[in-house]
């Protein structure tokens, strides 16, 4: 007699349970892999209170090859001070520009001002292009006993998030990263985790990423 398990991606946002499938009571179903972030590049405005300090943060450029060097530029209004984190760190003046690198992964850059209308933040992302895609492997089933048969992983892409053309599997359950050999562009990947009875997870989070 089948049994209902709900499928809990380990999502890197809060985890979600979205599905419910019947299966065999002779096979658990694995818990989702997670696959390690890959950032996007992207000019960032400032977000803060009306009549706030207004902050253009920017790089140059967005994407760089493994250490690779960027420069970061950023002017700022209606400010008294501002401060960094992230990649970079202490005070920094109203204006400026600052090399960033050499990166050997992508690196998120935030500056922070204040001012007497209020605060305001903001964030750019240098995002560093290389073939890899890496992954956590799960280490649970669904219904949260120990996963003990991880058998190995698939490879999903495609050119439009969840709308993926192909995929690739990896009979090996001890890999973490795949080398994309695929033409240059951008894709959307997600993984899944097989069992040793072929029992296939949920799909992984997505995550975007640019193959030079």
């Amino acid at each position: 007699m089948a049994r209902y398990v709900r499928l809990c991606p380990r999502f890197l946002r809060p985890t979600l349970c979205f599905l419910t499938l019947a299966v065999s009571p002779v096979g658990l179903v694995t818990g989702s892999p997670r696959v390690i972030w890959e950032f996007e590049g992207i000019e960032s405005a400032s977000a803060g209170s009306a009549g706030g300090p207004t902050i253009s943060l920017k790089a140059e450029p967005e994407q760089v090859s493994g250490n690779g060097v960027s420069t970061l530029r950023w002017s700022v209004q209606h400010a008294s001070r501002c401060q960094a984190s992230g990649g970079w760190s202490g005070e920094r003046p109203l204006s400026g520009s600052l090399p960033a690198g050499p990166l050997a992964r992508s690196t998120s850059y935030t500056l922070s001002c204040e001012g007497a209308g209020g605060n305001a933040l903001a964030t750019v992302t240098v995002e560093v292009l290389d073939r890899t895609l890496r992954w956590q492997a799960p280490t649970q089933n669904v219904d949260g006993t120990p996963l003990t048969d991880l058998a190995g992983f698939v490879v999903y892409w495609g050119f439009q998030t969840r709308g993926y053309f192909s995929s690739l599997e990896i009979d090996d359950p001890t890999a973490r990263a795949w080398e994309a050999d695929l033409a240059s562009g951008t894709y959307f990947f997600a993984l899944t985790a097989v069992d040793a009875d072929g029992n296939e997870s949920a799909y992984s989070n997505e995550v975007r990423k640019t193959i030079p």
